[in-house]
């Protein structure tokens, strides 16, 4: 596998990691189409490592039944890759019956950093006298400002209608590394899913 290919896999499989950092940077739906939801949906991440493909494609399938829609992960009906032909592969995936399709993949990394100036705050310096404790004690002293950096992974999910191959809904996500596949992709999901059902697109 080349060098991209791997930061492809490890940006997904390694990235989406961690309880509440998913964040929705940009979403997009196609105006001109009337949204429903999907009969049948098939679940595809766009991943080279199958056992990380896998999990993702479970873990987001099950969620969307979860909600009542009927949702399948790709890898147990076809077995397709970087390789594979995508006209064979819809072929496939219409004789099974499927209607959509919702596709997954990383866009990369990139690294965020958040600096956080000192403040002012005030603090006793003197207790003589009473008077002298209101009027005069209170000097200002500065906190210590530092920097926290953090790595994101850019991810972008779209919502294709199988019959057509039409786009119908697409967003970009951002998540904070953590290290925790399967805790990642439930945090992926509990922030896309409800995005995805707004649009009427699903359950």
């Amino acid at each position: 596998m080349t060098r991209a290919g791997w930061a492809g896999v490890l940006a997904l499989a390694i990235g989406l990691g961690g309880c509440g950092n998913t964040k929705i940077t940009d979403a997009w739906e196609d105006s001109a189409a009337e949204p429903r939801p999907m009969e049948k949906i098939v679940v595809v991440g766009l991943i080279d490592d199958n056992v990380t493909k896998h999990v993702f494609e479970d873990m987001f399938a099950k969620a969307l039944r979860d909600r009542g829609n009927d949702a399948t992960a790709a890898y147990t009906v076809v077995k397709a890759g970087p390789n594979t032909n995508p006209d064979s592969l819809v072929s496939v995936l219409r004789a099974a019956g499927f209607h959509a399709v919702l596709t997954a993949r990383s866009l990369g990394e990139e690294m965020v950093e958040t600096q956080t100036m000192g403040s002012a705050y005030y603090m006793p310096q003197s207790y003589y006298q009473w008077g002298s404790y209101y009027s005069m004690s209170y000097g200002a002293v500065m906190s210590t400002s530092y920097t926290e950096r953090s790595e994101k992974v850019v991810v972008e999910a779209n919502l294709f209608d199988l019959g057509s191959e039409r786009l119908l809904w697409a967003v970009r996500s951002k998540t904070t590394k953590t290290g925790k596949v399967k805790e990642g992709v439930n945090d992926y999901t509990r922030t896309i899913i409800p995005e995805l059902a707004k649009s009427g697109w699903i359950k």
